[in-house]
């Protein structure tokens, strides 16, 4: 029986045994075949049941020659000699303790006393043969479904295209014989000594997936939760599925390495010595805490960091250029301007809105890409009498490089009226998202206003998105605001436009820092003034920006009102604009 049945089940149930009346392993196997499936068709219906019970009800088929658990669809382990010796261990315990239990608690008669002998030497020739000649063997087959049987047994999936299993499948035969002649000795009235087994215990690498999750889901972001969890099921699948009091420092510096090295996923030097690290502290630490792991974490022990070379190092790092009035003005005069267009599909052909002002949004602001695309429609509005938007929240962005991000609710939206339904939660940057800034007066002269009115009236009572298209997709596996907007104009951007690497939504994050420094070269602003409209984090140094110090931690900001007349000095006068809204559409 699998394990995690035999934790719902009395041990007597554990395991089915029964004669098939033949010395000839082949027979055997052939009228076993249908007690093989009805017995896993049983256990079937009783997991089932079992799910019902705890008010999950998921789907599950069986078949003699595969094992497969709809629940969680276990990926084959990646053998390692450790894993071959834990598998062989168990067979020869269960072969001992089958033993034990058949000769010195019910005894065995005559006609069992010879089956076991047929069977032992049908069963020796059988293995010998595959140990002998390998996959030339005619045995061959039948002995691989007995190793995939008792991997399944065991709860270790496992792939026979794996490059050990060939030894798997050797060393379990060659066990095998192993426990025929300790059985024959005993046979003989001999008393031979136990075969000593390596047993080992604890919990391998894997437990780590679900608890990791249900540990932190509510704590963290999606992002940074699946991130940690790839990065668990690479460093998995470099080292094996092991047992965690295995893993050594050795290894994480290891891992590292491999993926520094063109044969891996050739990561930057940065990202390799600071966020692997801290992601694997973060699971080795959770199961330190839990109990299922005795050795210290094997990345806070890491004494020393692989290098790339210098050029390498240089040659990595995913440039980020300020884009240029030359850039700027292509895109304002390209198809995506052009409201007639046949070239959009899906979200982005219906929502001419966010085609206008998404663009001109973050030229004017600097903004991330997903703040302006998470507004919804109570967020523009008078503040004090000035326009304003209220961008609370943007999605995993990685300029300032927070470790992580915390979920909103939608309760947390405190909208005026109701939501639209299927909203998927927001999540929060940091607190310096959490900003009220004024309009730039150039959208509104551009028509912003207009379309904020028509988008009131579609929506009606409702509160909602302020582009429609913003909306992740019902279902998805990994939903995110923005995600057709910001996908589309970057593919835009490279293909339609031929904007160089480097050049992309984030760079009008950086124009508009260049703007800010022409502005402050002229006058100087007050101290936080340019962190509180870009929503940076962290205070820039330079001669030209005024430091802020903790007083920055300390209430809202500047006022929409006091921060306009700063925005208003920022110099456009190189951009050509676009129409105003209302007769770009007419065109």
């Amino acid at each position: 029986m699998p394990g995690d049945l035999r934790k719902i089940t009395p041990k007597e149930e554990h395991r089915v045994r029964q004669s098939m009346l033949t010395a000839n392993a082949e027979d055997a196997y052939l009228r076993g075949t249908p007690l093989i499936h009805a017995t896993k068709t049983k256990w079937a219906a009783l997991r089932k049941k079992h799910l019902q019970n705890k008010g999950r009800v998921t789907p599950i088929s069986w078949s003699a020659q595969e094992t497969v658990d709809a629940e969680e669809s276990a990926k084959p382990v990646i053998l390692t000699p450790d894993i071959i010796d834990e598998i062989v261990a168990a067979r020869i315990q269960s072969w001992m303790h089958t033993d034990d239990e058949d000769r010195y608690q019910h005894g065995l008669d005559d006609e069992q006393f010879a089956e076991l002998e047929q069977f032992c030497a049908s069963s020796d020739a059988q293995m010998r043969s595959v140990i002998s000649r390998g996959r030339q063997s005619g045995d061959y087959a039948q002995v691989v479904e007995l190793v995939l049987d008792w991997c399944d047994i065991q709860d270790i999936a496992v792939s026979t295209d794996d490059p050990l299993f060939v030894q798997l499948v050797r060393r379990f035969a060659q066990a095998e014989t192993q426990m025929h002649a300790f059985i024959s000795s005993r046979n003989r009235g001999d008393s031979p000594e136990p075969l000593v087994v390596k047993v080992r215990s604890g919990e391998r690498l894997s437990v780590m997936d679900e608890l990791y999750r249900n540990d932190r889901q509510e704590s963290v972001g999606a992002h940074h939760l699946s991130t940690v969890l790839n990065t668990w099921a690479l460093f998995r699948d470099f080292r094996g599925d092991v047992y965690m009091d295995e893993v050594t420092s050795a290894d994480v510096y290891n891992f590292i390495k491999f993926h520094l090295s063109d044969k891996g996923r050739k990561w930057s030097q940065t990202y390799a010595t600071s966020k692997i690290p801290y992601y694997l502290r973060e699971i080795f630490g959770l199961a330190r805490t839990k109990n299922l792991m005795t050795v210290e974490n094997p990345a806070s022990n890491l004494e020393s960091m692989p290098k790339l070379s210098k050029e390498e190092r240089r040659r990595r790092k995913k440039p980020r250029y300020p884009l240029t009035t030359t850039h700027i003005n292509k895109l304002l005069a390209s198809e995506w301007y052009n409201p007639a267009s046949n070239n959009w599909r899906g979200k982005l052909r219906e929502d001419l809105g966010v085609r206008y002002f998404g663009p001109l949004i973050q030229l004017f602001h600097g903004s991330r890409v997903r703040e302006p695309l998470q507004l919804m429609v109570s967020e523009v509005t008078q503040i004090d009498g000035v326009w304003s938007f209220r961008f609370r929240i943007s999605f995993d962005e990685e300029d300032e490089g927070a470790d992580g991000f915390v979920k909103t609710k939608e309760a947390e939206l405190k909208s005026p009226k109701k939501l639209v339904d299927g909203l998927e939660p927001r999540s929060l940057k940091n607190e310096n998202v959490l900003r009220d800034i004024p309009v730039h007066p150039k959208l509104i002269e551009l028509g912003l206003l207009y379309y904020l009115e028509q988008r009131k009236r579609q929506l009606g009572d409702a509160d909602g998105p302020l582009f429609p298209s913003s909306l992740p997709e019902p279902g998805g596996k990994s939903p995110k605001w923005g995600r057709a907007f910001e996908q589309a104009m970057l593919r835009f951007m490279k293909d339609e436009l031929g904007f160089a690497n480097g050049y992309g939504n984030h760079s009008f994050r950086h124009q508009f820092e260049d703007r800010i420094r022409d502005a402050q070269a002229r006058a100087p602003w007050p101290p936080g003034m340019s962190q509180h409209l870009s929503g940076r984090k962290i205070v820039r140094q330079g001669e030209v920006v005024n430091e802020e110090g903790s007083e920055s931690n300390y209430g809202k900001g500047y006022q929409p009102a006091h921060a306009l007349p700063y925005l208003e000095t920022l110099n456009f006068s190189d951009i050509v604009l676009p129409a105003p809204f209302e007769q770009w559409l007419a065109k």
